[in-house]
């Protein structure tokens, strides 16, 4: 049956809807589920399913046990976290997922930056799913950016996991999944483990990658003269069997932007080359493929992170140009970075709408890792890229930190110094001042031990008049968290101390731990002088004791929970019953009015509870 080009009939499918959920290849037979899937619009977003690439998509997938897996670990929690190596399929087994519950009639909501995007959209009464793909980030680096988030991402899976009508669905690496809950109490606390789902290359036998290979051949566009060469049975046996056998690996050579050029036998030694050097995957593309102007639109673009707005892009790009000129190692040139735009979207970059902003994003995390390996071991392309950044982000979001303390950087300090310090006006911009003069001022102050440098730094804070981009931008806000606690330098906590009664309230209105609205208070007191009790007008003392009785009732209710698994649990909720008491005294004794319900405490037969759970473990250890 033909899908669009009519009204369908009915089939043994109609009768048997079971069937289409559990075998994807059928969809194309279902016209209802595509059309659904087709004309669905994205919570927030003017982005759709491409029907022509939902049904690629459709076409190349090979069911493996990691969908049904990742599906069950979804019915089971709520939730699911696909993990797995890069390009073993991680991103294509949730986007399947989400196929299957749109046509279930949940509303998609895409996550492109912070997971608190959900408590913003999040409705009672309506079936959703939340997706964020690479939750986590791409690489090591940037474990350390998600930090902030880690409050709410507990939060907002608790809140997920008891409501039946909603779905969250989360993408990481492997590796980077297990490094931050190393490193995070509360990541672990979040149970994210308990929905974990693990693509992995040992769900595909040989007959599955024979056939995801076969349907990449058949649905690339490459010449029937290369697709010959894949069809060697040497050549598919060597792919098939070669322990770096991924999706993506197969993808990339049958792209025909990446091969079109080759002769059947440079084809046969690329192949080859890509699967034993897997991690170069990128290097014949960015060196021979494409021009210098575009590995500098590359390069300059890494220097932001993951994505950036287009035109903050260009601004950077021309500035890179100019230094290239004032060397004498580039030609000037007109209209470049639109050329070199066209030149790499869709093989190297992709475009994309954010909230009404135009932006740029590398096509994979492959990519990412291949530019920052490669920048690593060029010290002249390094040195270009700091020397003509003209915003602050492309300093901070890679190579200078501000969210942390990044070590042995010494040589990345100095390459920069001069320009931050003699030439600030590369950095701070009318538009967004206030954040810049932030920025900059943390920036030397966490890196320059100099007199200049912390002179400007002092400087800069005492220009901040405006702190409501605290809350505007969370990364900021958790990044200058991270500061007041280690900056020492005295002439930078005077500076401080000077706003920090505007400094408090964003702070304090922004909370999602109760322990850390303690630390954070006791540290504005102790630190910056913050008068007690807190000096703000009667609307504000409301707005932050009503979220933080809110928070204590959250403790208090996740704490009961846990000792709802505990075979003596009354002396635990004795003990916490004290230190939630002595939390509330204390927030009330430094102003706020805090009435939390501790009466939930005593709601349940602890005795009982207690010997229930005794019983049961005993009858475990007894199986």
């Amino acid at each position: 049956m033909l899908i669009f080009s009519g009204k369908p009939k009915s089939t043994l499918l109609d009768s048997h809807p079971e069937v289409l959920t559990n075998h994807f290849k059928l969809w194309f037979s279902g016209a209802a589920v595509l059309q659904k899937l087709l004309h669905y619009h994205i919570v927030g977003r003017s982005q759709e399913f491409i029907e022509e690439d939902l049904k690629r998509k459709l076409r190349l997938y090979v069911e493996t046990p990691s969908l049904e897996k990742a599906r069950q670990q979804l019915a089971d929690h709520n939730f699911v976290v696909i993990t797995g190596e890069p390009g073993t399929g991680k991103t294509t087994t949730a986007e399947l997922l989400l196929y299957d519950l749109i046509k279930d009639d949940y509303n998609l909501v895409y996550i492109y930056d912070d997971i608190k995007e959900i408590e913003a959209v999040i409705r009672e009464n309506k079936k959703q799913v939340f997706y964020f793909d690479d939750f986590l980030g791409h690489n090591i680096e940037e474990i350390n950016k998600s930090r902030g988030a880690e409050s709410a991402l507990e939060h907002v899976v608790k809140t997920i996991t008891r409501n039946e009508n909603k779905k969250l669905i989360l993408t990481t690496r492997t590796f980077i999944l297990n490094s931050a809950l190393e490193a995070s109490e509360r990541l672990r606390r979040s149970r994210l483990k308990d929905g974990e789902s693990v693509v992995e290359l040992a769900d595909y036998t040989f007959e599955q990658k024979d056939r995801l290979l076969s349907n990449h051949i058949e649905e690339s566009e490459i010449s029937d003269e290369l697709k010959a060469v894949l069809n060697e049975e040497n050549v598919k046996d060597f792919i098939i069997k070669h322990d770096n056998f991924t999706p993506r690996s197969v993808e990339f050579i049958t792209t025909i932007d990446r091969v079109e050029s080759f002769a059947p036998e440079e084809y046969r030694n690329f192949v080859k080359d890509n699967f034993n050097f897997p991690d170069e995957i990128w290097r014949h593309s960015y060196e021979q493929q494409i021009s210098n102007f575009d590995r500098i639109f590359l390069n300059t673009m890494l220097s932001f992170g993951d994505s950036v707005d287009i035109q903050i892009l260009e601004r950077a790009f021309n500035s890179r140009l100019r230094l290239e000129q004032q060397l004498g190692t580039a030609v000037p040139a007109t209209n470049v970075f639109v050329q070199s735009f066209r030149h790499l979207n869709e093989g190297f970059i992709v475009r994309e709408f954010q909230d009404d902003e135009n932006f740029f994003k590398f096509i994979n995390p492959s990519l990412v890792d291949f530019l920052l390996k490669y920048i690593e071991g060029n010290v002249p392309e390094f040195e270009k890229i700091l020397l003509s950044s003209v915003h602050l982000s492309q300093i901070t979001s890679r190579f200078l930190p501000v969210g942390w303390v990044r070590e042995n950087v010494q040589e990345t300090t100095s390459i920069i110094r001069d320009r931050l310090i003699k030439q600030s006006e590369f950095y701070i911009y009318e538009n967004t001042k206030q954040l810049d003069l932030l920025v900059y001022a943390m920036l030397l102050a966490m890196y320059y031990n100099d007199d200049e440098a912390i002179n400007n730094a002092s400087d800069a804070l005492r220009k901040v008049e405006d702190w409501s981009h605290l809350d505007d931008d969370e990364k900021i806000l958790n990044d200058f968290r991270f500061f007041l606690i280690i900056v020492d330098k005295e002439e930078v906590v005077n500076s401080l101390k000077s706003s920090v009664e505007k400094i408090a309230e964003q702070l304090l209105a922004n909370q999602f731990e109760i322990d850390e609205t303690i630390g954070e208070i006791k540290l504005l007191i102790s630190k910056y002088d913050l008068p007690v009790p807190l000096p703000f007008n009667e609307e504000i003392i409301d707005l932050i004791s009503d979220l933080n009785e809110s928070l204590l009732n959250d403790k208090i209710e996740n704490y009961i929970e846990e000792c709802l698994t505990y075979t003596s649990p009354m002396s635990f909720i004795e003990e916490f019953e004290v230190e939630a008491d002595a939390i509330q005294s204390y927030l009330n004794d430094v102003g706020l009015n805090i009435n939390a319900n501790f009466s939930q405490l005593g709601d349940h037969d602890w005795q009982s509870i207690g010997a229930e759970n005794y019983f049961r473990e005993q009858m475990e250890k007894d199986d």
